[in-house]
């Protein structure tokens, strides 16, 4: 596929869910929070399916990384939700924590 920058990928997701007016989609920060902690457990069950650890429902076969891509995915899908909904710019957060990661593996 494509590869998307942070901020063209931030871009697009505003632009698919901006005309979004089902009630049952999130629009808060807490809803979002909500299916992000559902797609993270949704993501874990991938990645151990692919390790061969404990399998999610009865009848699921063995995880791929094509699996594990596709919850990533939505993973990223509801984390440039919340940036949006928050206010904040993805490539700025993503700049801001390799700062940090730098800064803490310095003073070791």
């Amino acid at each position: 596929g494509e590869r998307v920058e942070l901020s063209a990928f931030q871009q697009k997701v505003s632009n698919l869910t901006a005309t979004w007016t089902d009630p049952k989609e999130p629009a808060n920060t807490e809803a979002i929070v909500m299916l992000l902690t559902e797609e993270f457990g949704e993501l874990v069950r991938a990645i151990r399916k692919t390790r061969g650890g404990r399998s999610g429902h009865p009848g699921e076969g063995v995880g791929s990384s094509e699996d594990v891509a596709a919850e990533l995915g939505d993973v990223l899908f509801l984390l440039a939700r919340l940036a949006l909904v928050s206010g904040v710019e993805m490539e700025t957060a993503a700049a801001t924590v390799i700062e940090k990661i730098n800064r803490r593996s310095q003073k070791e």
